[in-house]
């Protein structure tokens, strides 16, 4: 799952449902577009890279119904901000692979350990932002389902839109 703001240039003229739909099949965007994931491979700072094919453009509307409150569209355009691309990465499949388990942000109460990656727009400075972390907390949560969370967590510019695990309580 990326963000689908960076496929914005690449939907085809005549896609009608952007930006307010609901989801769109992998045929709205142009063809002959080639996506690479990036994974950092040993020796150190070594990079392999994987081709992508996405499966859908999908829209979270609780997240959209929550940008208008927190964001001033002169800042940025919120247009593409609530949307997300499901991506396969053939490359990084694995026989038997398991999901990463997940919650609904809602689960989530204030003062929550967060980790946040900064890997989604690593490609545009892989010595930098590939696999950038930075910890916080769960400063506060707002919108339906609480789907737009606050944190105090410092990330680099240009790694927004990557994902944020909770991170499990340390036993003393």
């Amino acid at each position: 799952l990326c963000p689908a703001a960076v496929l914005v240039p690449f939907l085809q003229p005549d896609v009608t449902a952007w930006p307010h739909g609901d989801a769109l099949p992998p045929s709205a965007l142009r063809p002959g577009l080639h996506i690479s994931v990036l994974q950092a491979a040993p020796p150190p700072d070594a990079v392999q890279q994987h081709v992508a094919c996405p499966l859908a453009l999908l829209r979270c509307d609780a997240f959209a119904r929550a940008l208008p409150g927190t964001l001033s569209t002169a800042e940025e355009s919120t247009e593409a901000l609530p949307w997300f691309c499901w991506l396969r990465v053939p490359g990084l499949d694995t026989p038997g692979g398991t999901w990463t388990p997940w919650a609904p942000a809602a689960t989530l109460r204030k003062g929550a350990a967060l980790l946040a990656c900064g890997t989604p727009f690593g490609a545009l400075c892989p010595e930098l932002f590939l696999n950038a972390l930075s910890t916080g907390v769960l400063s506060n949560a707002t919108g339906p389902q609480r789907a737009l969370l606050l944190t105090d967590a410092r990330c680099l510019p240009g790694t927004q839109g990557g994902p944020v695990l909770a991170l499990a309580p340390t036993s003393s």
